[in-house]
């Protein structure tokens, strides 16, 4: 990943799981170049029912309906 203040290389300095979401990741990352440090987060991913695909409009609308209730639901 490049760093968002000089565009150099970074590297993780640390990494650890969030505490309440399983999957979830913080990594804390220093510049190699001009030494910058941040973080990043990544969100768990959220398993679809297969026939979430579908390719009629209709189906589509319900299944986002069904998929936000799944998000909600989410812990």
């Amino acid at each position: 990943m490049n760093c968002p203040k000089c565009g150099g290389e970074s590297r993780v300095s640390t990494s650890r799981p969030v505490i309440g979401l399983e999957g979830g990741r913080v990594r804390w990352r220093v510049c190699g170049s001009c030494g910058h440090r941040w973080y990043t987060w990544q969100a768990p991913e959220i398993a679809l029912p297969i026939h979430a695909v579908t390719w009629s409009a209709s189906d589509v609308l319900v299944d986002q309906q069904e998929l936000r209730r799944a998000r909600e639901a989410q812990p």
